[in-house]
């Protein structure tokens, strides 16, 4: 799993770009076609609602995939999972973790 490079504090909102190395896995003209709904939970911490952390739907971005995150639970871990389709019927996924910190 990656671990997101920067520390979310609670008040921001901002888009999570993760390319998970899908480029090394397509073949020659493969495109990822669609990427489902990313899943949420809890990796560390307490929040009831984790999938309240994401504001709109996934989107493509050439072999990166780009989520908007807001708010989230100060202390707490989230492993967002993302899944995509691609041209040829293959379906890849890819774990990254996102911290929520408030600065102290």
């Amino acid at each position: 799993m990656q671990r997101f490079p920067r520390t979310k504090q609670p008040g921001e909102a901002f888009p999570v770009t993760v390319g998970f190395g899908f480029e090394s896995d397509l073949e020659a003209g493969e495109t990822i076609d669609t990427v489902d709904a990313v899943a949420v939970v809890v990796h560390r911490g307490s929040d009831p609602s984790p999938t309240s952390i994401l504001s709109g739907a996934a989107a493509i971005d050439g072999t990166d995939i780009v989520q908007r995150v807001t708010g989230g639970v100060d202390g707490t871990d989230y492993q967002m999972t993302f899944t995509i389709h691609t041209s040829m019927g293959n379906t890849y996924m890819g774990d990254v973790l996102l911290s929520v910190r408030r600065a102290r």
